[in-house]
C-alpha cells in the first residue's frame, strides 16, 4: 500500500508539473516564439513573396517601358528588358538562394533569438538586413552571368516583396507581445517552470532584489553574510547560478544603477549609529563585481535605500535611523558625498525608501514614522536638495514607493 501511494503522489506532481508548463507555454506566446517557427515563417514569406512577384514584376517592367521615373533605373538595371518571359522554373534558383542567405543572415545578426530580448531597432533590422544580403548574393550571379531579358526587375522585385514580407510578419509578432505586456497579461501569467536559483546560502537575509540597466544582470544583497550575489540572465529569461561577491562594507542592504550601469550599494553596518555608507560598483566580465569606491561614510545611522537620478549624476541614500538623505556626486563611477556632514535632506522620521521622479527633478522618501511621503526638489547643477513638501495621511503599514 505504501508504495502505491508513493506512486500515486509522484503522478500527482507529475500532472501539476505538466500544467504548470502547459500554463507557461501558453502565457509566453508571442514572446519566447520558437526558433523553428520563426523559420518556418521566413521560409513561407519569402515563398510568398517569390510567386508574388511574378504577379508585380510584369507591371514594374511595364512601367519603366511607359517612360516614368523608373524607365532607366529600370533599363540601367536590365538592357534587354524587353525580352521574353522566363519560366518559374528557370528562376526557382533564386528562390532557393534567398531563402538560404535570409535564413544564415538573420541566424547571424541575431534574428532568432527570443524577442523580448530584441529591441525595436533589432527586429527591424534584422528583417530588412538579412533580405538585403540575399538581394547581393542573387544580383552578383545574374550580372556576372549578363542573364538576359528581364530576370533582373523580376529579382529586384522579389527582394523587395521579401524585406515587406519579412519585416512585416516580424514587426506584427513583436506589436502583438508588446500591446500583451502593456495589458498586463505576461504579468499576471508568466511562469518560468524550474527558474529557482539559490542564494550563497541559508538565512543569509536577503535585502533587495533588482536588474541592471541592460536586464542583462541580477543582483541580491545579502545582510547577514556581507555578500552581493549577481546572476547573468539568459535570453530565454533564466537565472545562471549566483556569482557570489564580497561586500565593500557591512550590511549591504539596497542599491541601484546609474543609466552607465554604475552599481551604487548602501550599508548599514548593522544599524550602528552614524556608521553607515555607500559604495559603488562596476559589473566585470562573468558578473564579478569591482570595487570603485568602497564604503564612503554617510555619517548617519542605518542607510538602507538608495536612489539616482536619471542622468546617473547624483545618489541618494536614505538613512532609516538618522531621519535623513545623504547625497553623493557620481562621477566615472566615484563617489563623493555632497555635505560633509550627511545631511543633504532631512525627512522628519524614518524613511523605509526613496524613488527619484522619471524627470530626476524630484527625490520622494516614504516616511514609515508619520505615514507620509517627503518630497524634495532636486538641485541640477549640484544635486542639493530642498523641501518641498509631500504627502501625508498614508495607510498604516504602507511599504515600497515608485515614482513617475
Amino acid at each position: 500500500m505504501k508504495s502505491v501511494t508513493v506512486g500515486a503522489e509522484h503522478r500527482g506532481q507529475d500532472r501539476r508539473q505538466r500544467r504548470v508548463m502547459a500554463v507557461a507555454d501558453d502565457a509566453t506566446f508571442g514572446t519566447n516564439v520558437p526558433r523553428y517557427f520563426l523559420i518556418a515563417i521566413d521560409v513561407l514569406s519569402l515563398t510568398g513573396a517569390f510567386f508574388s512577384a511574378y504577379v508585380v514584376a510584369p507591371r514594374v517592367r511595364s512601367v519603366a517601358i511607359s517612360g516614368s521615373l523608373l524607365h532607366d533605373w529600370v533599363f540601367a538595371l536590365s538592357p534587354d528588358v524587353l525580352g521574353e518571359f522566363r519560366p518559374m522554373r528557370e528562376m526557382a534558383w533564386v528562390l532557393y538562394v534567398m531563402i538560404a542567405v535570409t535564413v544564415l543572415g538573420l541566424q547571424l545578426t541575431g534574428g532568432y533569438r527570443p524577442l523580448p530580448s530584441q529591441t525595436r531597432t533589432q527586429v527591424a533590422l534584422s528583417a530588412v538586413l538579412a533580405p538585403l544580403v540575399g538581394l547581393g548574393a542573387i544580383a552578383l550571379i545574374p550580372f556576372s552571368l549578363k542573364t538576359p531579358q528581364w530576370s533582373r526587375v523580376f529579382i529586384f522585385t522579389f527582394a523587395g516583396l521579401s524585406i515587406v514580407w519579412v519585416a512585416g510578419y516580424r514587426l506584427l509578432i513583436r506589436w502583438y507581445q508588446l500591446r500583451r505586456i502593456d495589458s498586463g497579461f505576461y504579468a499576471r501569467h508568466i511562469v518560468l517552470a524550474g527558474s529557482s536559483r539559490p542564494l550563497s546560502g541559508t538565512g543569509v537575509g536577503p535585502a533587495q532584489v533588482g536588474f541592471d540597466p541592460s536586464g542583462r544582470w541580477l543582483i541580491v544583497t545579502e545582510k547577514n553574510t556581507n555578500r552581493i550575489d549577481v546572476y547573468s540572465i539568459g535570453h530565454d529569461g533564466y537565472a545562471s547560478a549566483p556569482v557570489v561577491n564580497p561586500s565593500a562594507g557591512q550590511t549591504p542592504f539596497g542599491f541601484a544603477f546609474n543609466q552607465h550601469g554604475v552599481l551604487i550599494v548602501s550599508e548599514a553596518f548593522g544599524g550602528a549609529v552614524n556608521a553607515s555608507a555607500v559604495s559603488s560598483y562596476t559589473v566585470g566580465s562573468g558578473g564579478r563585481l569591482d570595487v570603485v569606491s568602497a564604503s564612503v561614510p554617510t555619517t548617519e545611522t542605518a542607510a538602507c535605500w538608495v536612489a539616482v537620478t536619471n542622468n546617473g549624476k547624483f545618489a541618494y541614500a536614505a538613512n532609516t535611523g538618522s531621519a535623513s538623505v545623504t547625497g553623493f556626486e557620481v562621477r566615472k563611477a566615484v563617489l563623493s558625498i555632497l555635505n560633509a556632514d550627511g545631511k543633504t535632506g532631512a525627512t522628519g522620521t524614518t524613511p523605509i525608501d526613496a524613488a527619484v521622479s522619471r524627470n530626476g527633478q524630484f527625490l520622494y522618501t516614504l516616511t514609515a514614522g508619520s505615514h507620509a511621503i517627503s518630497a524634495f526638489s532636486v538641485r541640477q547643477s549640484d544635486g542639493s536638495l530642498s523641501n518641498v513638501g509631500g504627502a501625508v495621511g498614508l495607510p498604516v503599514g504602507t511599504v515600497g514607493l515608485a515614482a513617475q
